[in-house]
This record gives C-alpha cells, sequence and structure tokens, in this order.
C-alpha cells in the first residue's frame, strides 16, 4: 500500500519525494510535514495578532473568526519551545493577549467601550456581549434613520 500511495502523488510533492529513499508512512510523513507545512515564527504570529484591527466593513461575528484564527496559530507557536509544566501558564497569557487584542481595535468605539467595562475574562462572554451590542447598535440607527424620514 505504501509504494502504490507513492506513486499516487504528483505534482511537486512527486519530484521531491521521487529521488529519496522512504522505506516507510513515518518517513513520507516527516519528510513531507518538513518540507510543505507553514514555518513561522513566535515573533511573526506575536506581530500578526498584535498588529490586525477590525476593518469598517467587518461584522464583529467575521472579526471574532478571524481573531481565533491569528489567535490559535499565536497559541500554537507559544507552545512551541516551552516545557510541560509552563504550558498551563503560557496559554493562559496567550488567551488573554487574544482577548485583549480583540478588544482594543474594535471598530465601534461604542462596542469597545461597552465590553472593556464588563471585564469579562471569558473569551466567548467578550463576543458575546460584543455581538449583541452590534445587534443594539443597528437597531438604534434602524429606529433612528426611520424616526427621520418622512412619511
Amino acid at each position: 500500500m505504501f509504494k502504490f500511495v507513492l506513486t499516487r502523488i504528483s505534482g511537486e510533492p512527486r519530484t521531491a519525494t521521487e529521488h529519496r529513499n522512504l522505506e516507510n508512512w513515518e518517513e513520507l510523513k516527516q519528510f513531507l510535514k518538513n518540507t510543505y507545512t507553514e514555518k513561522r515564527t513566535l515573533d511573526y504570529h506575536a506581530s500578526q495578532l498584535f498588529s490586525t484591527k477590525q476593518s469598517k466593513a467587518e461584522s464583529v461575528s467575521e472579526w471574532i473568526q478571524r481573531i481565533q484564527k491569528l489567535g490559535s496559530k499565536f497559541r500554537e507557536a507559544t507552545l512551541q519551545d516551552c516545557e510541560q509544566d509552563e504550558r498551563a501558564g503560557i496559554l493562559t497569557l496567550a488567551d488573554k493577549l487574544r482577548n485583549i487584542c480583540f478588544i482594543q481595535v474594535l471598530y465601534s468605539d461604542s462596542i469597545q467601550t461597552t465590553v472593556r467595562s464588563r471585564n469579562y475574562c471569558s473569551f466567548d462572554d467578550i463576543t458575546e456581549t460584543a455581538l449583541e451590542e452590534e445587534i443594539f447598535s443597528k437597531n438604534e440607527w434602524y429606529k433612528n434613520s426611520n424616526a427621520e424620514s418622512p412619511r
């Protein structure tokens, strides 16, 4: 089965594996992982997380998804070179930094102020409040725009 799979690999990976003496699944897996996985450093992921901002056209739910993705990559990078007994503290810190980044650059000042005033620690609580405030502010804008239009 291993030899069959090797013959079915196509494109650039095929060229890369053809001239290697790969004997088993583990060697193939390790070669492909080392050759084709993204290799980014902790400082790269930290920079990505700390420099991102919610755009004007981006909804809070889209912002949540984007910050979660960046936060996950940052967490993974923080765990690469740490000892087992350091993991819990590192993950707690990474989550707090993600939460801070999420709140600090929310596009709407009113949503940001409301979320910050609640002083939540949980990302779920923070994002739920941001989503509720976005809905509330859209409803208020809709009410105000309808009240101002002549009938």
